[in-house]
């Protein structure tokens, strides 16, 4: 949502620059493209910010391969049957040893597993990543919709709503 999206831009923000408008940031963050004059980009090239490049390419695989997955198109042996299109990015995501970047990376690992429908290992995985993070953690947060979302899949109703109710995304409930 809208209120996520700005916390998120103003995290970024202080993970970078304060210099960097958030404009920018967007563009980089949601767009596969960025202007030539973009302050986000040039940041990340002058400083040689490989850390958060590296995470960024990872963020932007993983909503391409969701994408691919959830189009009509897209027709695997299985249609809906995980067939390790995710893999990859689950295991550079578990294999991240920074502290930086350690909740996004934990979201995004959460995000790789509900869309390979690992479900249970998903739950887990929110569980152990995200286990030192304070509840008002965006990231957290976030990844709280996905694992109410596991819940309701995996047949438990109850602990989902709690989830939802705790994400503040009561329209799922």
């Amino acid at each position: 949502d809208e209120l996520e999206r700005s916390e998120n831009l103003l995290l970024w923000q202080q993970l970078t620059s304060p210099e960097i408008p958030t404009d920018d940031i967007a563009e980089v963050l949601y767009t596969d493209y960025s202007s030539s004059g973009n302050l986000f980009r040039t940041y990340l090239r002058n400083t040689k910010d490989y850390e958060v490049e590296q995470f960024l390419s990872t963020a932007k695989e993983l909503e391409r391969q969701r994408r691919e997955v959830e189009s009509p198109w897209y027709y695997p042996e299985h249609r809906y049957q995980a067939n390790g299109e995710f893999d990859d990015i689950i295991r550079t995501c578990k294999a991240y040893g920074g502290t930086r970047l350690k909740d996004r990376y934990a979201l995004q690992l959460v995000r790789a597993l509900f869309a390979a429908r690992k479900y249970a290992e998903c739950v887990d995985s929110y569980d152990k990543y995200f286990r030192d993070f304070p509840e008002s953690n965006l990231l957290k947060r976030m990844a709280m919709k996905y694992v109410a979302g596991c819940w309701a899949r995996l047949g438990d109703t109850r602990k989902a709503n709690r989830f939802f109710i705790h994400a503040g995304d009561f329209g799922s409930i």
